[in-house]
């Protein structure tokens, strides 16, 4: 299967679908205003999002990648989150966000839809969450500096900084595997 963004005239990204291993002529739109990169679970049955509302609260979205998958919203966030995130064992969902003027990474239960959360040091973009860090793209609140590379052990250790480099990364292009030895920026 490939899974795709695309973005119409009016600048709404809407999610397609094209499954490789049946004879079809063209892809099938899954998902309207798909408005972050999106994160699969684990086991390859559901995908993530985040879709914002103008003038609204945004919403943590889920979507069942069976041909019949609908959107559902887990949660609604203040703010403009930036990307998300699965854990490594598909119980939570991580949300990059600033709320409230404070930079943090939300945590919510996939089953429960509680939350839990940690500050973080700048304003986080992409995430990725391996076995023992909770990767982000992230520049400094502080500075207008480039995104560089944070890491955070986890279950919500301390932040640090992995890359200095005067280039920086794109904010919204970060994967890792789950095991962790492995990193693309």
């Amino acid at each position: 299967s490939l899974w795709y963004l695309v973005q119409d005239r009016q600048g709404l990204h809407h999610l397609h679908h094209w499954n490789l291993s049946v004879a079809e002529p063209d892809p099938r739109p899954a998902a309207e205003d798909v408005d972050t990169p999106v994160s699969f679970s684990p086991d390859g049955k559901s995908l993530a999002f985040v879709r914002l509302v103008p003038d609204q609260t945004s919403r943590l979205m889920l979507l069942s990648v069976s041909p019949a998958g609908k959107p559902q919203e887990l949660l609604s966030l203040h703010g403009r989150p930036t990307g998300v995130a699965w854990s490594p064992d598909g119980t939570e969902i991580a949300v990059a966000a600033r709320e409230s003027g404070r930079n943090k990474v939300k945590f919510v239960s996939v089953k429960k839809g509680t939350t839990r959360e940690i500050l973080a040091p700048g304003i986080p973009s992409a995430l990725a969450w391996t076995r023992t860090t909770l990767f982000a793209t992230m520049r400094k609140a502080d500075q207008l500096g480039p995104h560089q590379v944070w890491g955070c052990a986890m279950p919500g250790g301390a932040w640090r900084q992995i890359t200095h480099d005067d280039g920086g990364y794109v904010r919204d292009s970060l994967s890792a595997s789950a095991d962790g030895t492995l990193g693309a920026a």
